[in-house]
């Protein structure tokens, strides 16, 4: 786990709908990191714009934990349960 990734379709289609975020904007530019709670039976999921990610020179997205040293980057913070409950929270406003 933690290779950047498209942002699975529960979490994704709650930012559209939810905060109204344009779809064609959103499958272009928002990518994902996960990191898997098997106790807890989770995933969370910090979502970001790659294209940010060419701003800050020197830096690389390895895991969930590699945005712990830019939240800046972080646009949304998902969770989504083993028994298919989603929580999408709005860190920073995307385009």
């Amino acid at each position: 786990m933690g290779a950047i990734k498209d942002v699975p379709q529960m979490p994704y289609s709650r930012i559209i709908t939810d905060f109204h975020v344009d779809p064609d904007w959103a499958y272009q530019h928002l990518k994902c990191v996960e990191d898997r709670d098997k106790a807890k039976k989770i995933r969370r999921y910090r979502i970001f714009d790659m294209d940010k990610l060419t701003d800050i020179k020197g830096f690389k997205v390895e895991s969930y934990a590699s945005l712990d040293s830019h939240p800046e980057l972080v646009m949304f913070d998902a969770s989504v349960t083993d028994d298919g409950d989603c929580k999408v929270e709005r860190k920073v406003a995307a385009q």
